[in-house]
């Protein structure tokens, strides 16, 4: 054998086993994460109320939440938690407030009681950007011509009785839509699952996802809450409070679902070992298609679900529905509700 051909023969071994390899991965079972109650399996995907339907009624708000439920009793509840000055964590998508109520400035300087007596969560306010880290209310447009201009009422004012509400339950309030707690969305929902994003970072974010944690054990809801955060330090310690609470469920930042994604591409998902138990993701991100089938095989492999966002539109849902995932949020539960009315 010429040495010309020894190498050949030297370069097909290497090929050859770099293939059986690489063959091997791709079929190896994947790690599991246990008792997932996010997979839906063979059913419609989980109807996810963002913000509680921010389209419908007032972001973030449990008449928002009682709404949702009132449309999909299995409604899957999307919110977004912030810690007040006094440790009381409140919903509220905004670091500040200036947004979605009468008032302005951080979540984190007033305290839950002052929020409770003065504050009405039913603004859509002009916002611009500041040099103090966060967007702020445009004070040289009139406040009041704000209100309630959510887009599916024609900018009809809504009120709290306006919400068709479960046997026993009425409006906290005649007319104002008041400050809600992680807590009283617990109790209210007993039973529904709830995906609770962690908006603050640093010392902030790290005290709301402690007393976060500290409500799911109080209220032994587990089981049934998924947190995350975009914010990759707050992410970090999900992955360690994990090691204490095994059943502890919960999403990644971007860079984690990214390294789902990118290992999917090469067939070398085996390394992926982020210990999640959902993706929430968009359709599509910087151009690259994520809404593929593809991709939602490879993460239930892992038994990781799959949710997307946000979801507005009747021909994303249906395109959805057909992959299979595994929740679609929304900010419009009635609008999704019809669209698994017409698949039934």
């Amino acid at each position: 054998m010429t040495l010309k051909l020894k190498r050949w023969h030297k370069a097909l071994i290497i090929i050859s086993v770099i293939i059986l390899v690489w063959g091997t991965i791709a079929i190896f079972p994947r790690s599991k994460v246990k008792n997932n109650p996010l997979i839906v399996n063979d059913s419609l995907p989980l109807l996810i109320a963002h913000r509680g339907g921010r389209c419908e009624f007032p972001e973030n708000t449990l008449e928002a939440y009682y709404n949702a439920y009132s449309i999909n009793p299995n409604v899957m509840l999307e919110t977004d938690v912030s810690i007040t000055s006094d440790g009381v964590l409140v919903m509220c998508h905004d670091l500040a407030l200036d947004r979605t109520t009468n008032i302005t400035g951080l979540v984190s300087n007033y305290t839950y009681d002052y929020l409770l007596k003065n504050v009405d969560f039913n603004y859509s306010n002009p916002m611009i950007s500041s040099d103090l880290g966060y967007d702020v209310y445009d004070q040289s447009k009139p406040r009041e011509q704000y209100i309630s201009s959510h887009p599916n009422f024609d900018g009809k004012t809504v009120k709290p009785s306006d919400v068709t509400y479960p046997s026993g339950v009425s409006a906290r309030h005649e007319s104002k839509f008041l400050v809600t707690t992680l807590e009283e969305v617990l109790i209210a929902f007993p039973n529904n699952l709830i995906s609770v994003e962690i908006k603050q970072d640093g010392q902030l974010g790290a005290l709301a996802l402690k007393e976060t944690i500290n409500l799911l054990e109080k209220y032994n809801s587990f089981d049934r809450v998924s947190l995350g955060s975009f914010n990759s330090d707050i992410y970090k310690l999900l992955k360690e409070y994990k090691k204490q609470y095994k059943n502890l469920i919960f999403s990644p930042e971007y860079m984690g679902a990214a390294g789902l994604l990118i290992t999917s591409w090469f067939l070398v998902d085996l390394f992926y070992f982020e210990p999640i138990t959902c993706l929430q993701v968009p359709m599509d991100m910087s151009g690259i298609q994520i809404a593929t089938r593809n991709f939602v095989a490879t993460a239930h492999r892992h038994n990781i679900a799959v949710q997307f966002w946000t979801i507005n539109k009747v021909e994303d849902m249906r395109r959805l529905i057909d992959l299979k995932v595994d929740g679609i949020m929304t900010d419009y539960p009635s609008r999704l509700q019809e669209v698994y009315n017409s698949q039934k």
